[in-house]
């Protein structure tokens, strides 16, 4: 049976429940220095937005553009500074990625420039959620302050955007 049958067959079943489609759109093989520097992501399937619209599901989520992977003991200092921005309009994410990865988190003072830049693009309404913790930022910030940013966007653009589903 293939996934568009799966899909039909539970949207016509009579359920006294929500349907909401979970994935994982990133595949594991794209680490953070596969990212554009600042353009849409072309790699990550965002297709369970269209699926719920379809089949008139509930809800969507996943992993907000991050892999289905648990991070590493120790962590790492080094790596390829990256935030991610979904855009509910678009259906895809919006890479800032700063590709030194010599700098590690110090990369993202980089990238919160370009960021601040895009707020006509990304936050034209003033309520999202992760502009509003951005610019309360005092350092560079962290990757799992940065992962909790992107998270907040990915939140925020769906349910702001929920009447479109």
């Amino acid at each position: 049976m293939s996934k568009e049958e799966e899909y039909e067959l539970l949207s016509n079943l009579s359920l006294r429940a929500k349907i909401i489609i979970t994935n994982s759109p990133r595949k594991k093989i794209f680490t953070n220095s596969s990212f554009p520097e600042n353009d849409y992501v072309p790699f990550i399937n965002n297709a369970a937005k269209d699926i719920v619209k379809k089949y008139k599901f509930e809800g969507f989520g996943d992993y907000c553009g991050y892999k289905d992977v648990l991070p590493q003991l120790g962590g790492g200092q080094k790596g390829s500074a990256l935030i991610l921005f979904y855009d509910f309009i678009q259906n895809q994410f919006f890479s800032f990625c700063n590709h030194n990865t010599s700098l590690g988190q110090s990369g993202y003072s980089k990238l919160v420039p370009e960021l601040i830049n895009k707020k006509d693009v990304f936050n034209p309404l003033g309520n999202c959620l992760a502009y509003s913790k951005i610019e309360n930022l005092s350092s560079n910030g962290t990757w799992a302050y940065w992962n909790n940013i992107c998270i907040r966007r990915y939140i925020s653009e769906i349910y702001f955007n929920q009447k479109d589903l």
